[in-house]
């Protein structure tokens, strides 16, 4: 009887060790989600290459696409999702309950981090404020002649109408006082302020504008637009600025979200950028990321001919006034503080890689240049950062409760900020600055 005692006693360790490894595996080891808008093809080619950089650190992230914001919100929210692309508008109206959230609050979600920036753009085909042709149409105001001088309605294509480019293609119009009706239901006799809308597809909208069936297309997209350049480049399309404040409230009612910039054009027009962004000898040996310990430690290279070339492409030839819009990773609360640390960590040291990759598809770590770290760190004080990135940011003082700190930083920001965008050792042993 004692034998079988202890036989039973053993087989009930073996069970319970054998449970407790499959067990710490299951809880070790997850698959994370994270969700993007299935209509924004660079939110994908930003997430895709956030889940190959976290592979490298054990990391295990599938990507599942959504036909709404909100439908990805909601999941974040319920914890059906755990990581989600999102702009910072759509985040901030859903977590305090603003706009089309008043009656619905998603405080379950927080922010991880920025990941980059979209641009309204509207490229116009040529057209003149007078009839005597001596001034030509710059500002998107000048639509409101249009039809004045022009005797018809100005047409404008925009992307289809779940996107974020006809959404606020349809904001603009309405705040100039502008009346944006679908080409497909316009009737005869239009008044003066109607314009006309055309939704479609890029490859269609660029079709349409080569052959005069589209006046301007109207398009929130990345700094360095592919499609932007090639309009462009192979048409008399030109850019047209945005003057908001002058002429309405977008501005006063939006700055949290959109900020001002101006756009140097030139890049737009110049091929020969490409060329600098290519894989250089301080790519990581073995990985593609910027995080490991075997970085090598040689300068940038950069032939004299291609420096000179650099330098010619990025000095403004002319310029045009845009707005910028940030686009998030979210999370919500019950995510775990060390995944969030390590993936905020990852997505700020690899920031140039992230870039250079989604906007010139080149395997490179140069130096962007677009935005500095503080831009893609800073959060409206009504929002929340998820506690693993707010940890993140305070080790490396871009969250400092310490006045000395702060006084510190903001004599010394353009320095610390471009050290630590360009060095991969900052975070894996302490980094001391110059006085």
């Amino acid at each position: 009887m004692g034998g079988l005692i202890l036989i039973l006693i053993l087989l009930l360790y073996i069970i319970y060790f054998c449970f407790q490894k499959v067990s710490n595996k299951i809880n070790n080891k997850f698959i994370y989600v994270l969700g993007v808008y299935s209509k924004n093809n660079n939110d994908k080619k930003f997430a895709q290459n956030i889940i190959r950089l976290a592979v490298e650190r054990n990391i295990d992230i599938v990507l599942k696409q959504y036909e709404t914001f909100n439908q990805m919100i909601e999941e974040l929210d319920k914890t059906s999702l755990d990581f989600a692309i999102m702009p910072e508008e759509r985040y901030s109206d859903s977590y305090l309950g603003l706009n089309e959230y008043n009656d619905k609050k998603y405080d379950n979600n927080e922010f991880v981090v920025g990941i980059n920036f979209n641009y309204f753009y509207l490229l116009s085909d040529v057209f003149y404020k007078d009839e005597n042709k001596n001034s030509r149409i710059s500002n998107f105001s000048d639509i409101l002649n249009f039809k004045k001088n022009n005797k018809r309605n100005y047409i404008v294509g925009t992307e289809e109408t779940t996107t974020y480019s006809y959404l606020y293609l349809i904001i603009i119009l309405r705040m100039f006082g502008l009346n944006p009706v679908d080409i497909s239901k316009a009737e005869d006799n239009l008044e003066d302020n109607v314009v006309l809308v055309v939704t479609d597809t890029k490859e269609n909208l660029y079709s349409r504008f080569m052959k005069k069936k589209l006046d301007g297309i109207f398009l929130i997209d990345l700094y360095h637009s592919r499609f932007v350049s090639q309009l462009v480049r192979n048409s008399d399309a030109i850019f047209i600025n945005f003057d908001f404040k002058e002429n309405t409230v977008f501005d006063e009612l939006l700055s949290n979200y959109f900020t001002k910039e101006k756009i140097g054009i030139n890049s737009f027009y110049s091929n020969k950028i490409s060329r600098y962004f290519s894989k250089n000898n301080i790519t990581s040996k073995d990985h593609i990321t910027y995080f490991d310990n075997d970085d090598l430690n040689e300068d940038i290279y950069v032939e004299d001919n291609l420096e000179e070339e650099l330098n010619q492409i990025t000095s403004n030839l002319g310029v045009f006034e845009t707005r910028k819009m940030r686009n998030c990773l979210i999370t919500n609360k019950t995510i775990s503080s060390d995944i969030v640390y390590t993936l905020a960590n990852i997505i700020i040291r690899n920031n140039n890689f992230l870039v250079n990759k989604v906007y010139y598809n080149k395997f490179s770590n140069t130096e962007h240049g677009l935005f500095e770290p503080v831009d893609v760190i800073y959060l409206n004080e009504n929002l929340p950062y998820h506690r693993g990135s707010k940890k993140f940011f305070e080790e490396m003082k871009f969250i400092s409760y310490n006045k000395k700190d702060v006084e510190y930083a903001n004599a010394n920001s353009d320095e610390k900020y471009d050290y630590y965008w360009k060095y991969s050792k900052i975070g894996l042993k302490q980094f001391k600055f110059n006085n």
